[in-house]
């Protein structure tokens, strides 16, 4: 849920969308990603909490064994190439530079790049002191997911596929 606060601005909208890239929805999700899942943007913002629900979990199957704690299942929305990666591992890909992402995530921008460890510290900084001991460090899946909310994934990491 901490996730999904984040990416919605705190409005909870399976329709809420990024001008920037047509992104939607709970978790963001971008055009190409709605459609590798068999729907489209439209469509996400379309539904109900709970039916979106069900596509959130379907993103999320396939990382939940990398997912370590609050920051990794972040960054398995936000920018999955960076789970597991060192504090100083600048976000760039093949077709978007470093410096574009930093343009486009200000909020996450240090000296022209966006790095894990600054990813790090702006979700910790927007969580209560006395939780952030339970989302650093977890070996656990289970608990760190327990820990954020994320009743979702631990649903993904049990149910059968449909």
């Amino acid at each position: 849920m901490a996730v999904i606060n984040f990416e919605t601005a705190g409005t909870f909208s399976t329709s809420i969308k990024n001008p920037f890239s047509g992104a939607t929805g709970l978790i963001q999700f971008m055009p190409a990603t709605a459609s590798s899942l068999g729907t489209s943007t439209t469509q996400l913002a379309a539904m109900s909490f709970t039916e979106q629900l069900d596509f959130v979990e379907k993103y999320y199957r396939p990382y939940k064994q990398r997912i370590r704690g609050f920051v990794d299942l972040y960054l398995a929305t936000f920018f999955p190439a960076a789970i597991g990666k060192p504090d100083s591992w600048v976000l760039s890909a093949p077709g978007i530079s470093a410096s574009k992402i930093a343009e486009q995530n200000p909020v996450f921008a240090e000296s022209g790049v966006v790095r894990v460890g600054k990813i790090k510290s702006v979700l910790l900084s927007k969580v209560p002191l006395a939780y952030a001991k339970y989302l650093v460090g977890q070996s656990s899946f289970f608990l760190s997911v327990l820990a954020v909310g994320g009743i979702v994934l631990w649903l993904a990491s049990r149910r059968k596929p449909k």
